[in-house]
C-alpha cells in the first residue's frame, strides 16, 4: 500500500465547497434533462475522478474536514468561516510545508545547540586548567613561605 497524507484531496474538498458557495448566489439553473446532484454527489464524483479514491476514503475526508472544523455539516454539505480562511490561506499543503520547516528550524536550533553545549563543556574544560594551574602555584609558594623558616 502506498504511503497518502491525502493533503490535497482535502484541499480539493475546500477548494470545491468554495466554488460551489460561490455559485449558490448567482442564480437558479434549470436541468431539463438531467437530475441535479447535490454539492456532497457532485463532489464525490470529481474526487472519485481526479484522484480515483473509494467510497470510504470520501467519507474519512468529509469526516477529517467536519472534525477539524473547516465544513459546518456533511449534509447539506457546507463550508465553514474557518474552512474558507485555512483553504485561502493554502490550506493542508502549506499546513504541511510550514510543519516540515517549522521541524527542519527545531532540528537545526537542536543541533546548534548541541555543537555550543560541546564548546561550552570544552571552554569549562580550559578554564578549569587555567585555574588549577595558579592555584597550585600559589599552594606551592604558600607552602614554602610557612615552611623555609
Amino acid at each position: 500500500m502506498t504511503n497518502k497524507n491525502y493533503n490535497a484531496e482535502l484541499d480539493c474538498v475546500l477548494e470545491e465547497l468554495v466554488i460551489a458557495y460561490e455559485n449558490q448566489f448567482k442564480g437558479i439553473e434549470f436541468y431539463s434533462e438531467e437530475i441535479h446532484k447535490t454539492v456532497i454527489e457532485e463532489i464525490t464524483q470529481k474526487l472519485k475522478n481526479k484522484f480515483e479514491l473509494k467510497d470510504w476514503e470520501t467519507h474519512l475526508l468529509y469526516h477529517n474536514l467536519l472534525i477539524d472544523g473547516y465544513i459546518k455539516c456533511i449534509e447539506p454539505l457546507s463550508i465553514s468561516l474557518d474552512g474558507l480562511v485555512f483553504i485561502n490561506n493554502g490550506g493542508y499543503t502549506q499546513k504541511n510545508i510550514d510543519l516540515n520547516s517549522e521541524n527542519f528550524r527545531i532540528k537545526d536550533l537542536e543541533e546548534s545547540t548541541k555543537k555550543n553545549s560541546q564548546r561550552l563543556v570544552l571552554f569549562t574544560a580550559i578554564l578549569a586548567i587555567g585555574t588549577f594551574v595558579p592555584a597550585w602555584y600559589f599552594i606551592i609558594e604558600i607552602w614554602e613561605y610557612y615552611h623555609s623558616k
